[in-house]
């Protein structure tokens, strides 16, 4: 999915600090890259991830290496994309569907506002 705006890496006042994170009509997709199983381990740790209703992102994804995260890994309603040794992204599983009705996560609209200002803060003073 193609989004108008996109952010990676940006320290905020907000807990989290997604790998990118990007926005198109009104939702926000998040991904967060692992380049080993100890990295995505560590990050089922973290509260937002123990609390998804405090992470961001209206869906989410894990990006890594070609196996390095199963779907059977994976957390209730996220997707999984697998990168390539050329580093061709190829999409493993995207949203869960059930019935016809694609799962969205509830997420912290206020930590993806504090991201979005902050981006726009830094912009306007380069």
């Amino acid at each position: 999915m193609n989004c108008g705006v996109v952010i990676t890496e940006l320290h905020t006042k907000a807990d989290e600090m997604p790998d990118a994170i990007g926005f198109k009509n009104g939702i926000s997709i998040l991904i967060e890259c692992k380049i080993n199983r100890q990295d995505f381990l560590m990050d089922k740790k973290k509260t937002f991830r123990i609390l998804p209703e405090t992470g961001m992102g209206t869906y989410r994804y894990y990006m890594c290496p070609e196996g390095l995260i199963k779907e059977d890994d994976l957390p209730p309603k996220w997707g999984l994309l697998y990168v390539n040794d050329k580093g061709k992204v190829k999409k493993v599983i995207g949203p869960v569907k059930h019935n016809k009705h694609i799962f969205v996560n509830i997420r912290n609209m206020k930590a993806e506002q504090l991201l979005l200002v902050s981006a726009l803060r830094r912009y306007q003073n380069k």
